[in-house]
């Protein structure tokens, strides 16, 4: 008599699985990295893999970025995108003026 095969389960379509480690590198990769608090054990623990964007805001992450590398004393404006736009973290930020 023999033994049933184990079958690997048939992989669903559409895009592989998100792997929320290199999608924190990547995203470490954008930003000034300062404090404890932007750390890869800190973003895995907090958000294991990251939200999708939808192409527009994808479009105004890579050109806010842009910016900010070409011109790097405009970090505030880049800050501020990403706590308040990109994050949805608005009312929980405030700005401090120069």
């Amino acid at each position: 008599m023999s033994t049933p095969t184990k079958r690997r389960p048939a992989r669903r379509p559409g895009p592989p699985p998100a792997d929320g480690r290199q999608q924190h590198l990547n995203w470490l990769a954008m930003v000034e990295v300062s404090g404890p608090f932007l750390t890869l054990p800190v973003l895995l623990q907090t958000w294991p893999t990251l939200d999708p964007l939808e192409k527009p805001d994808r479009d105004r992450l890579r050109s806010a970025h842009a910016a900010w590398r070409t011109d790097p004393d405009a970090g505030q404006p880049w800050i501020e995108y990403v706590l308040t736009d990109l994050l949805g973290w608005g009312d929980a930020c405030e700005s401090v003026p120069d």
